[in-house]
């Protein structure tokens, strides 16, 4: 995974005329995300629940979050919690091929084949 182009970096300082720095509530979400984000390429899952739960409110970002959440437990094997949060991330964005990949995984480890198919 890269980072979101449209994300700041928090360890970066803002530039150009009208930029101020991120809030610490703003860089706490980016550092949680990108961390969780980086323990799923490491094949870490629990580690990556751990750094989700980090995030305080994460309404800001609830594709992106539910997205994360499941696909940590679908590495985890479980696969009906996994469902709950990948489905959820569906109901904003149906259209991601990623999310699409998860969900079929968890439908066909849950006996539900025709939905991932």
């Amino acid at each position: 995974n890269t980072p979101d182009p449209e994300t700041p970096d928090p360890d970066k300082p803002p530039s150009g005329p009208q930029s101020q720095p991120l809030a610490p509530r703003a860089r706490k979400l980016i550092r949680s995300r990108r961390a969780a984000e980086g323990y799923l390429e490491l094949h870490m899952p629990s580690h990556a629940l751990r750094a989700l739960r980090e995030i305080p409110d994460p309404t800001e970002h609830q594709f992106l979050f539910h997205l994360l959440h499941g696909l940590a437990l679908r590495d985890l094997t479980d696969f009906p919690q996994a469902l709950l949060s990948l489905e959820a991330a569906a109901a904003i964005n149906p259209n991601s091929v990623s999310l699409q990949m998860a969900l079929a995984w968890c439908y066909k480890r849950t006996d539900r084949l025709p939905l991932a198919i």
